[in-house]
């Protein structure tokens, strides 16, 4: 056997192979796809993600937020999900509290 990298028609036609003939070919991924290394737990769909240094802020349609610690790579959740809003909570923002007053992110 041997590597294929390019067109399979390029590559029967170059050794004057027929189309028409069965070719058995193996096939494997170059890279295997990056896997997430903790899925969080969430209480309801997620309509808002927001990230802030190692913190991922996460707001639910159920009108919940939720804090996680990224450095981790755990995802470990910081704060349990709090209901922040009687509706879905479809946007966040990171609002740093200050001697100087807030400063948006």
């Amino acid at each position: 056997g041997e590597l294929l990298r390019g067109e399979l028609a390029r590559h029967l036609a170059k050794r004057g192979l027929s189309v028409e003939k069965t070719i058995v070919i193996e096939y494997f991924f170059a890279l295997e796809p990056p896997q997430p290394p903790k899925e969080l737990d969430l209480p309801d769909w997620v309509g808002a993600v927001r990230g802030h240094g190692d913190l991922l802020f996460s707001g639910s349609y159920d009108g919940g937020v939720s804090m996680h610690r990224t450095s981790s790579g755990e995802g470990e959740v910081l704060q349990g999900s709090k209901v922040a809003h009687s509706d879905s909570v479809s946007a966040l923002a990171v609002v740093k509290v200050s001697e100087e007053g807030p400063q948006g992110d």
